[in-house]
Order: C-alpha cells, then structure tokens, then sequence
C-alpha cells in the first residue's frame, strides 16, 4: 500500500510542518505530516478500508510509540478512504488524528480536511494570534525552568523585556508583596489582556503565593500540606511543557513536599485520567497509603484505564470485575481484523445481538462500546469508586490560581489572584464511556462525570 505525504490544501493540508495549534489550556500540537490512504480514490469496502487502518496503526505503534488513532468523525459505509495527521505534543510525544473520507481526489484541495475539527479544542495559532501570545510563557522567558527563586524569574522577566518594561514592574510589584491592582502600561495595545492573563501570570502566580499577594484559601494547602512555614521557603519549577496533568507550576519546599499550582485565566480544566493517576502517586508520597487502604481496589479503576489504550482499557477492567474472561475479551480484539461478528461465541455473541444495529455500525466498535457500557455501569452501582475518585480530587495538593484582568484605558489592570482549594469541591464520580464509545468508532478513553458542591 503507497502513500503521499500532502503539503498544499485547504485545512490541514495546508499546513507546514513546525506550524502549530493551540488551546485554551495552553497546550500546543506541532505539525508533522499528513497523509492520505489510498493515494487517489477509495479502497473497495470498510473491511478492506480496516484492514489498511490496522496496519497503519501497528505501524505507528511501532515506530512512533502511538497506541491508538484519535478520530476526528464516524466511519459509514460510504467513507472508504482516510487521512492520518501526525502531530508532537509538549512534551515530544507523537498524536496522530485521523479522519475518513469518501474518497481521495487527485486535486489535492478537494480533499478538505477543517484546521477546527481536533479535539480538545485545539486550533490553528494563525501568524495573528501566534503574534500576540509569542514570548510571554514561561517556556520563551526563564532561562532555567526548576529550583527557582522569585528572584530568579523576575531577573529572567527583566532580561526579555526590559529592566523598564510594564511587565518587569508587574514582576517587581508582586515580589515586593503589594498588593493590587497590577498595572501593566499599554497604550499601543500591543499586549493581549487574555496573552497576560493566561500566559505571563502563570510565572508570577508561584511568586504571589510566596508573597501573600492573592485571595482565596491556598493558606489553607501550604498550612495542611507544607506545615509552618507555608509557601514562604518554597523553591518554584515549572513543567518543560503543558501537558503535566492539570498543573503549571511547582512551589516545593525543602523537604521535598510539593503543592502543584495551576493558572486559570476563564473555566478550569477537567480532571482526566492521567490527572488524577498522577494526583494519587502524589497524594500517597504526601500523606502516605493509610488514607486510601479502603478505596485500594477501587483506585485500581484509575490504573488499569491510565496505564492501557482505549482498548484495552475497557477490556481489562472487564477481566478485572470478572465480567468476562481473558478468552472472551480477545473475541472483542479479533473482531478488529475480522470485522465479522459470526466468530462471536456464548455471552459475547448475546451481547452483540443485545445492542441495537445502525447503518453506520461497525462491528469492533460495537462491541467494544457494548463491554465499555457495561464496565462503567457496573463501576458506579456495584463499588465505591465514586467515593474513592471523590477522595483524591477533594485532597489533591492542588491550588487554583485565577487571574482577573481587563485593559482600562491605557493600562492592563490586574486586579485579583483568586485562589481555590480544594481545586475539585467533588461530591460524587461517575465512569462515563458515553462521550467516547460508540457502535460506530472510539474518540478516547473511558471519562469521568464529576459532581461538584455549589
């Protein structure tokens, strides 16, 4: 099978490699390739079509460490030709996006693939908005990125825009502890208020905490978590990228004890999977495995979906809860060469034929979606895993940092670091497989729904 690496058309195919997306959390995708199976027209049949998919996909497995494709739209029938976007994340880790198509035209722009159709909000950072974020996070400023002092980063600060700057006196204002407003002169408007907000406060965030300019109860995290002398002898470190769960910074204390501090501008992040697996590692070393001994074998949920693809994810939390046995769970699998549901035999074959048919279905992924569906009600009416997701988001040694600016006159104004913690006020948790699986493909893991106090 041949393929062709695309450089000019509409959408994603227009795009260069080195040339990047963004999103409202701060995280960036770089583009690589895109490429198109098969070169022109459309393979003769979706078996034929999943066939080429799952060599694509061990390939990518082998060579670039990737698990799964992450789909941009649902196969039919009619989509006998696809496309795989190649992109590299923060933290030099390759995603791939991939997209069905009728067919592939020669004439390269007809094969139009939308800048806005990736997940997690990801979106072009045209040269317009590139422009105005460019050299105000943390990654284009600090010299060093761990073990710093405030004084290490406002130096830093100084060095990229001046000693005389609007936003080395912001820096200053803060180390000195006074408290708001920040005013930061723009009279030209050449700063972005949301570029301020969400990307140069995340280094004066840790700074505020150190120095008591913020409102809020992060006292009460450096006070459970740091003991007497709070945030106040806490070295800062910044993650080298964006992708390190739902933190941006680290105030760590000479003991080693870490409170992770996450700059919100607008709406928080969600909690994922990985999150809150991180979180329990971090839990654990702060207050030790006493507390979670009784949600022991629930947690295990966390590990099982964070350590294995979206796959074998759901497959193995089957096996785990003995809702199938390992030769069943491998039935599933073997569904995705043969895409032929006759080879089904005993309770995987009921409940094939127990879940409703569409013109869109695609038999792996029907039954995949069956045993997702299955596991995640069978979590949340038959174990304390609620309880025990509750547990870690609601003593997660995390502070939320929001920042509210606005542009007045000629000034950016900053006139509050409002702080929360708990970060996650959670009053239940449930494992959801409803935005993700589907009789028709997978767009990711199991998922959380979090319910939270008003």
């Amino acid at each position: 099978m041949r393929a062709i690496e695309l450089t000019e058309s509409v959408g994603l195919a227009n795009r260069k490699e080195g040339q990047q997306f963004t999103n409202e959390a701060g995280e960036t995708l770089t583009f690589k390739t895109l490429t198109f199976f098969p070169v022109e027209g459309q393979f003769d049949s979706p078996d034929e079509r999943d066939n080429a998919i799952e060599e694509q996909r061990a390939s990518l497995q082998d060579e670039d460490g990737v698990e799964e494709i992450e789909w941009t739209n649902e196969p039919s029938g009619r989509f006998l030709a696809f496309g795989l976007c190649k992109f590299s994340d923060d933290d030099g880790k390759t995603r791939v996006f991939g997209r069905y198509f009728n067919k592939i035209s020669k004439i390269r722009t007809q094969n139009n693939w939308p800048n806005n159709t990736l997940p997690d909000g990801f979106k072009f950072a045209s040269a317009a908005s590139s422009k105005s974020r460019s050299g105000l996070m943390p990654q284009d400023v600090l010299t060093g990125m761990e073990d710093l002092l405030p004084e290490n980063i406002v130096t830093d600060i100084e060095n990229k825009f001046g000693a005389d700057s609007g936003l080395a006196e912001a820096a200053h204002h803060v180390m000195n502890g006074i408290g708001f407003p920040i005013v930061i002169p723009n009279p030209d408007k050449s700063l972005e208020v949301t570029a301020v907000r969400d990307y140069f406060c995340e280094m004066i965030h840790p700074i505020a905490l150190i120095k008591g300019v913020y409102t809020g109860n992060a006292g009460d995290a450096a006070r459970k978590y740091l003991g007497a002398d709070g945030f106040e002898s806490c070295n800062i470190s910044f993650s080298s990228g964006k992708n390190e769960g739902l933190f941006d910074s680290l105030l760590i204390a000479p003991d080693g004890k870490k409170i992770k501090v996450s700059s919100k501008g607008g709406m928080g992040a969600t909690a994922s999977v990985t999150n809150i697996y991180n979180s329990i590692i971090d839990l654990v070393s702060l207050i030790g495995k006493k507390p979670f001994e009784k949600y022991r074998q629930d947690l295990e949920v966390i590990r099982i979906i964070a350590e294995n693809g979206q796959v074998d994810g759901p497959l193995k939390l089957a096996e785990y809860y003995g809702l199938l046995n390992e030769k069943e769970t491998d039935q599933c699998r073997m569904l995705a060469k043969t895409q032929d549901p006759t080879t089904l035999t005993g309770r995987m074959k009921a409940m094939y034929n127990a879940t409703p048919e569409t013109e869109k279905t695609v038999p792996f992924y029907k039954m995949l979606a069956t045993v997702a569906f299955l596991v995640s009600g069978y979590v949340n009416k038959n174990t304390n895993f609620g309880s025990a997701v509750s547990f870690v988001l609601n003593n997660d040694a995390l502070v939320q940092v929001y920042t509210e600016a606005k542009q007045s006159g000629d000034n950016i104004e900053i006139t509050n670091f409002k702080t929360v913690f708990p970060a996650e006020l959670a009053t239940g948790v449930e494992l959801s497989a409803q935005k993700t699986y589907y009789s028709s493909g997978c767009k990711g893991k199991l998922t959380f729904k979090i319910h939270k106090s008003k």
